[in-house]
């Protein structure tokens, strides 16, 4: 495929911004966004349980329509699970590639694929990160990833997409052959060889920063212990931060400068102490997760920092 096609995805994304349900804001970390004020038909004034969307008894299932499509991370010996979305005869093609923290944005993108006609693929693989760097499961070397990944770029590299966007959970991976060593350096070395191995190839490649979350409660447990106090059940953005994959994310992307960054945790969590919801719409899930009714109402968002 062409490369004279990425001016065109642009242009296509910047069609979004005239439909969604959230104005833009400014790429900045540190600004406030617009209310999600499509999610519902107006936000609460005080804290009530009953008007969350969806109920956090029933987040765990709020997630991407098709599960099917992620790859289980026990699945060994096979190929990559390939699904696709919006049209499928367009010439614009958009991959997400990584664990399930690319799957839960797939909502958003979906939108947008909608919106601007792109051919969307997912080839994803459950805790797995898409990296040259061997990393841990259960113990081992985890050999059925790094194959996984490399079959995955090869995938790539002969389908020579418009747009490759990734991101991942995992921030270590093991430093030569001890499992028992593993150093966020380890795995920023394999984001680098993988993008820098897309890059040369002509291909845009952005990475979408991982959200910072909850290290230890489950948000929609806490909120129905406490349905009339949502303050009981946020959480240190730094500490959220430090524990995810954007510093290795970020690192990466600084020795690959073509890679765009994609941050959309100032979305997520816009405060020091982050809230587990914004205008009556939940945030989190599952574990640092974030609820598909979210991702979805946040495609303006992600069409503003792709164009």
């Amino acid at each position: 495929m062409s490369r004279s096609k990425a001016p065109r995805l642009v242009a296509l994304v910047a069609v979004a911004l005239l439909v969604g349900c959230i104005a833009p804001a400014a790429d900045s970390p540190t600004t406030p966004t617009t209310p999600l004020v499509s999610a519902i038909s107006a936000p609460p004034e005080l804290d009530d349980i009953s008007t969350l969307t969806p109920a956090p008894e029933d987040a765990g299932d709020d997630i991407p329509a098709r599960p099917e499509c992620q790859m289980a991370s026990w699945t060994a010996n096979a190929p990559p699970v390939v699904c696709e979305f919006g049209d499928p005869d367009s010439d614009t093609v958009v991959m997400l590639v990584g664990d399930s923290k690319m799957v839960q944005w797939r909502p958003a993108f979906e939108v947008l694929a909608e919106q601007n006609g792109w051919r969307l693929i997912q080839i994803t693989k459950s805790a797995c990160a898409f990296t040259d760097a061997m990393t841990v499961y259960k113990g081992r070397e985890w050999t059925d990833c790094r194959q996984w990944g490399q079959a995955v770029l090869d995938m790539i590299l002969e389908e020579q997409p418009d747009l490759v966007i990734t991101s991942h959970r995992r921030p270590t991976a093991i430093v030569g052959d001890d499992p028992g060593e593993v150093t966020p350096e380890a795995m920023v070395d394999g984001l680098v060889s993988y993008w820098s191995q897309l890059v040369d190839a002509g291909i845009e490649t952005a990475v979408l920063l991982d959200n910072p979350g909850p290290r230890d409660f489950e948000v929609p447990e806490c909120l129905m212990e406490h349905p009339d106090n949502f303050s009981a059940c946020t959480f240190d953005v730094g500490a959220g931060l430090a524990a995810s994959a954007t510093p290795v994310q970020l690192a990466a992307a600084e020795q690959v400068p073509d890679v765009r960054v994609l941050d959309l945790n100032a979305d997520v969590c816009p405060e020091v102490e982050c809230e587990p919801t914004v205008d009556g719409v939940l945030i989190f899930r599952q574990g640092t997760h974030i609820t598909a009714t979210f991702a979805e109402a946040m495609a303006p968002r992600v069409a503003a920092l792709l164009d």
